[in-house]
Parts: structure tokens; C-alpha cells; sequence
């Protein structure tokens, strides 16, 4: 049974990676369906933002912390979480499992060059896997939803960046009878070279945040947000 812990009103995973990795192989190894977001503070601030948005959350089966800035944020708070769950590395050792398990993969997002590469790259690292739909994340969202329901996948990755991404799960989530559907964000990019992930050190000093928001298009804004952030964990430490 996994373990959750309500921060800003969303229940968070509360468990080790190890404990994490092995529950989501074992629901992909028995077939089962589930919606998993992995909740960056950008993605906590959209949700408080927006009701509806913050509706379709709770509809996930599970929340994870992606990244330090909510684990962080959990133990200012009084409410610990164990681990921090990147989504990245979820969404590895689901690939992984899947290769081993030969099983059926959708997937949806990136430029149409990134997808290009993507399916090159993984076709090498996971050879075993069966990729049943891919589509580009430019215009192909009402495609690749009319597909999912003849795909049979068992593992959906959909990469169309918060909120597009979990509108579009929630949107078809009821059309399929099983699957493992989960928002991996920028993950394409990175998985077919199209941009680098944080560097070990980084990664060590758990800084890939700042990585991140240097390296991004947006990176300001996402400054901005990650210092809303902050500033809202304070207040609410102040009335605690």
C-alpha cells in the first residue's frame, strides 16, 4: 500500500524511490490502469491557480514529488516526504520494465523532429518494446486520442507539458480499459538528444532545478514562478 501525505490539497506518494519503482513495475507487469503526475512546484502553483485544473489532479492515482522543491517545501511545512520521485526517472524504469515485458508503448509530444529521434533512440535502448502510436505534440493531440483506443497500449507517455498533458490523460483516460499513463514534460528532448539533462553534479547536489531554469526558454518565468513558490511556503510557515 502506497502511503500519502496532503500538501497544498493534493496527496503526495510518501515512500522511498525503491519502494516507488517496484509498485509502478509490478501495476505495468499485472496489467493494471493508472494515472500518475509528477508534481514539480510549478505544477503545485498552476493547480492552486486553477480550480478545474486542480480537479483533474486529484483525479490521478498518484501525485509524486518531482523534485526538491516540494520535498523541501514538505518538510518546512511539517509534513516530510520521504523521497523526492523525479518524473524522469519514473518514467525510465517504466520504459525499462516495459522492454523487459515486451509490452505495447504510446507515445505523444515534442516537435515533430524531436519524435524523429525519440523513436530512433528508443528503438536501440528498448529494442523489445512495441511502440503502438507516436505522435508529435503539434496539432496531433485530437489524433492521438481517437487512436489510444484501438492502440492496446500498456504504458502511455505523453509529453505535451503542464497542464496540456494531464487535460489530454484525463480526457481519454476513460476510453481504454488498462495502461500506465503518465506526463513525462520535457523527457523527449532529453531522451533524443535534443537537449541534456543536468549534469551528475547537479543531480548530486540536487540542483538540476537550476539547470533547468538556466538552460530553458522560459527561463525567467519559471524563476518567477519557483520564487512564488517560495514565498507561499513562508507564509504558510508564518501561520502554522
Amino acid at each position: 500500500m502506497i502511503q500519502t501525505i496532503q500538501l497544498f490539497g493534493l496527496p503526495f506518494v510518501n515512500t522511498t524511490q525503491s519502494t516507488w519503482y517496484t509498485h509502478i513495475k509490478t501495476l505495468l507487469h499485472n496489467n493494471e490502469k493508472a494515472f500518475l503526475v509528477t508534481a514539480n512546484p510549478e505544477l503545485v502553483l498552476r493547480s492552486l491557480r486553477d480550480p478545474a485544473y486542480n480537479r483533474i489532479l486529484r483525479q490521478a492515482t498518484f501525485i509524486t514529488p518531482d523534485g526538491i522543491g516540494v520535498t523541501a517545501a514538505s518538510k518546512r511545512m511539517g509534513e516530510p516526504l520521504t523521497a523526492t520521485l523525479p518524473g524522469i526517472e519514473t518514467a525510465r524504469e517504466l520504459l525499462r520494465t516495459a522492454d523487459t515485458l515486451q509490452k505495447r508503448v504510446f507515445l505523444l509530444g515534442g516537435r515533430p523532429e524531436v519524435m524523429k529521434s525519440l523513436i530512433k533512440q528508443l528503438s536501440i535502448r528498448f529494442p523489445d518494446i512495441q511502440f503502438v502510436g507516436t505522435f508529435h505534440g503539434f496539432g496531433k493531440e485530437a489524433e492521438a486520442a481517437a487512436a489510444i483506443k484501438s492502440a492496446q497500449a500498456d504504458l502511455i507517455l505523453v509529453a505535451l507539458g503542464a497542464p496540456k498533458q494531464e487535460q489530454w490523460i484525463a480526457s481519454v483516460y476513460d476510453q481504454v480499459d488498462h495502461g500506465l499513463f503518465i506526463g513525462v514534460g520535457g523527457a523527449f528532448d532529453v531522451w533524443s538528444g535534443h537537449s541534456k539533462r543536468a549534469p551528475k553534479l547537479f543531480r548530486k547536489l540536487k540542483l538540476e532545478w537550476l539547470y533547468r531554469i538556466s538552460s530553458h526558454p522560459r527561463g525567467f518565468e519559471k524563476l518567477k514562478d519557483l520564487l512564488l513558490f517560495v514565498l507561499l511556503i513562508l507564509r504558510k510557515k508564518s501561520h502554522l
